[in-house]
């Protein structure tokens, strides 16, 4: 069996990267995927340790204080303030961008794998860079949902986090779910950089193709002109 050729397997890898994104990103809206996660030991002299554990997904929050145990800190507000309307903005987010890569996957493949659709190199480049500019769009709806959620997700948590004197860690406590969304997204981003150099490579083969076909050409009228005389 032959080697696949150059094209071929950059379309197999371009296809696989997307595979990969849809199911990185979908897993992220598991709820035993973490995106926010505090586990941290408070230490504020002569003996006084405060242990903060916490964390949230796209769609609850747990808080151990809340079952009473009171080793740890309170960290969430309270349920009667509490507001998680604003996590419904990521979960759609990463739905639309988890149905654009499936659009992308098919268009890839269909544009790229069936011959009705191929036989002209235009039409072939057409499919290519379509699923190109879709996988750009879920990569981009990605990184809209990382911005979005890093600018929201501090709004959950009590009051006091935000006083210094409280001395909670200050610092990024994002998690699993966040990173794995990154990751998704430039798998994404990957995938439409690959099949732009694969349109690239066609458009130069193509070229190349033609090239020698003009020659031919040319070295047959020659032949038919000095025949004639």
């Amino acid at each position: 069996m032959g080697c696949l050729s150059q094209p071929y397997i950059l379309l197999l890898t371009s296809a696989a990267l997307i595979l990969i994104a849809i199911s990185v990103v979908s897993g992220t809206l598991a709820k035993s995927v973490k995106w926010t996660f505090y586990n941290e030991a408070i230490d504020y002299g002569f003996g006084y340790i405060l242990y903060m554990y916490a964390y949230q997904n796209l769609w609850t929050s747990y808080d151990i204080w809340k079952t009473g145990d009171q080793v740890y800190t309170k960290v969430f507000i309270p349920t009667e303030f509490r507001d998680d309307s604003w996590r419904l903005i990521p979960r759609l987010l990463i739905l639309t961008a988890v149905g654009l890569g499936l659009l992308s996957f098919i268009v890839l493949l269909v544009g790229s794998l069936v011959p009705v659709f191929n036989r002209k190199p235009a039409v072939l480049n057409a499919w290519r860079i379509g699923s190109s500019v879709i996988s750009l769009c879920a990569g981009g709806l990605l990184v809209s949902c990382l911005v979005y959620y890093e600018g929201h997700y501090k709004s959950i948590l009590s009051v006091l986090f935000d006083n210094p004197a409280n001395q909670y860690p200050d610092k990024e406590n994002i998690s699993v779910g966040y990173y794995l969304t990154a990751f998704a997204s430039a798998m994404f981003f990957a995938s439409s950089i690959i099949n732009i150099v694969n349109v690239v490579i066609l458009i130069k083969s193509s070229k190349a193709s033609v090239k020698p076909i003009e020659l031919l050409q040319e070295t047959k009228e020659k032949t038919t002109s000095k025949t004639i005389d």
